[in-house]
């Protein structure tokens, strides 16, 4: 219908998300997914970084993975689900 803007991308995409905030299992979901597939495929989870002190992209690596310049959550995914990647964006399309 033209309404929403759509966007593609090359690289198969997983989206755990709904429209209900917090406790709805979104991410023991991402972590499961993440050791499903880490070990066999390039994996980079994807946060907004709620709550975290930083603007724009930053790729957590271990000068900036605090839970201040990345989020609680994407640090916790950062320490516990090696080798994926963990970055964050507050804007989807830009942090793909």
């Amino acid at each position: 219908m033209g309404v929403l803007k759509s966007v593609s991308f090359d690289t198969p995409i997983i989206l755990v998300g709904n429209l209900s905030t917090g406790g709805t299992g979104k991410s023991p979901m991402v972590s499961y997914i993440a050791k499903r597939y880490a070990a066999t495929r390039s994996t980079v989870i994807l946060s907004r970084g709620y709550m975290r002190r930083s603007r724009g992209f930053v790729l957590a690596k271990e000068s900036s993975s605090s839970p201040e310049v990345i989020g609680d959550e994407p640090a916790m995914f950062y320490r516990s689900l090696q080798p994926a990647s963990v970055a964050v964006c507050e804007d989807r399309v830009e942090g793909v």
